[in-house]
């Protein structure tokens, strides 16, 4: 009885054995014939030989049976004549396959699809940047798309930038951890190309911006960046977009200088309601609602109203200001104006900012105390203050908002933009033209201090 129960778990060991074996060698041909099929369909599309711009180039094609799933390793895209790579991916594959047979026909169920891509990097066209992902995770079933350490860089430096590109003269750079859009409507997406979706999240923003004026170019209309989302090729709307933990700053090298002014925004949090370019209703507009810290110091809260309608050119823009060091201002004001603060502290702001892409209207509220300053002048690297005209200046300006048994000075006034010049540099300037109003240091008496300084060859 022992001896035959043993010879029973033998046998059947033995026929688990052939059966497992069998279904491994059975997968392992199917798979085989999966491979070679995708791989002869890859090289048949792919154009090696032909005359076009661009070649491709695939490595190896896996087919996993029980995962459902096909992957294509290293694909290359490459330039003919230079060999240039234009885009390198290292893996890109499709999972969750679901082959239904139906009359004798196969056909796949994409409803249940999961698609991803493992480090992506494209060179743009101009070879001046690249655009890297490391990784894009797109679920059909959830309708939910990841896109993880997006890096969208340049490849001259950026105090070069402008020789290389002459009809640019600003350089960008961005950085973004991860991106998550939730709710997508991938059947408005195919049939009609419009966007829909329930959310978007983006999270670590790290933008720069550099412009260097002291190279030459041939100038170009700078659209407003409201305008550039208006024209996207793709109608879209988003119902709550949120942005957090982003870090924005604008540098800019004055025509006589050595050492750029930099304007930083940290800890910048934003969030779109009804973020759209697709127009229900004359007029339309988007909210942004945003906050954090100017120069890392004075935290603030804003409200931006933007245009969706393209007829209906009109911005508004309400920010609150609290209290900072005005030293703290000096990275953008003694590089890019004669003028830096010794000394002075904000208590409070209010502006409120309403216009186009033509002019703009500031009403400002600043309220300040002890303030002074220092006039400046080039002098070898370095720009160095000249007590006479700084004494001269402080004689002049208003040292406090409001002023001992005065009311509060609030200040209206207005910029006329330059549409060769960035929207960053249009808010900068529309909102240095009612600070110097509001300290007392106006152009005029700008120009009168640069006048007297010329004739005495300080």
């Amino acid at each position: 009885m022992k001896r035959s129960g043993r010879k029973f778990i033998i046998s059947g060991a033995i026929i688990l054995t052939i059966l497992v074996a069998s279904y491994a060698l059975a997968t392992y041909i199917i798979e085989n014939k999966i491979e070679n099929y995708v791989t002869s369909y890859l090289e048949k599309i792919i154009d090696k030989e032909g005359k076009g711009i661009y070649f491709a180039e695939t490595g190896k094609v896996k087919v996993k049976l029980l995962k459902r799933e096909i992957l294509v390793e290293d694909i290359l895209l490459k330039e003919r004549e230079s060999g240039t790579k234009i885009i390198n991916i290292t893996s890109a594959g499709i999972s969750k396959l679901s082959p239904k047979f139906s009359n004798g026909k196969l056909s796949i169920d994409t409803s249940k699809i999961h698609f991803s891509l493992l480090k992506s990097n494209l060179v743009l066209p101009g070879n001046l940047y690249t655009l890297e992902i490391e990784s894009i995770d797109f679920k059909i079933m959830e309708k939910n798309l990841k896109i993880h350490d997006i890096s969208f860089s340049s490849i001259v430096p950026k105090w070069e930038f402008a020789q290389k590109d002459p009809k640019h003269s600003d350089w960008f750079d961005l950085q973004i951890n991860s991106i998550e859009m939730k709710g997508i409507e991938l059947d408005s997406l195919l049939s009609d190309k419009k966007l829909y979706a329930d959310s978007l999240f983006v999270d670590k923003i790290n933008l720069q911006n550099y412009k260097n004026a002291q190279i030459p170019i041939k100038h170009n209309y700078m659209p407003m960046i409201y305008t550039v989302v208006q024209r996207l090729p793709i109608p879209f709307h988003i119902s709550f977009v949120r942005a957090t933990h982003m870090n924005v700053e604008y540098e800019e090298l004055p025509k006589k200088g050595n050492k750029p002014g930099r304007i930083n925004v940290s800890d910048l949090n934003g969030t779109f309601y009804n973020y759209t370019n697709i127009i229900t209703s004359p007029k339309q507009t988007s909210l942004l609602e945003a906050n954090g810290k100017l120069m890392g110091e004075g935290k603030f809260t804003a409200k931006v109203v933007l245009p969706v309608d393209s007829t209906y050119d009109h911005i508004s823009l309400d920010i609150h200001l609290g209290a900072m060091s005005m030293i703290s201002l000096n990275p953008i004001l003694e590089n890019m104006t004669p003028v830096r603060a010794e000394n002075g502290f904000i208590r409070e702001g209010n502006f409120h900012i309403q216009g186009n892409s033509k002019r703009a209207f500031i009403q400002m509220k600043l309220l300040y105390n002890d303030l002074t300053v220092d006039i400046l002048a080039q002098n070898g690297d370095k720009k160095t203050d000249i007590p006479f005209f700084s004494f001269l200046a402080n004689g002049v300006i208003s040292r406090n908002n409001p002023d001992n048994g005065e009311e509060v000075r609030i200040i209206t006034s207005h910029y006329e933009r330059d549409p060769l010049h960035s929207s960053f540099n249009y808010l900068w300037k529309t909102m240095y033209s009612a600070l110097i109003e509001v300290i007392g240091y106006t152009e005029s008496r700008q120009e009168a201090v640069e006048w007297v300084r010329e004739k005495l060859h300080l």
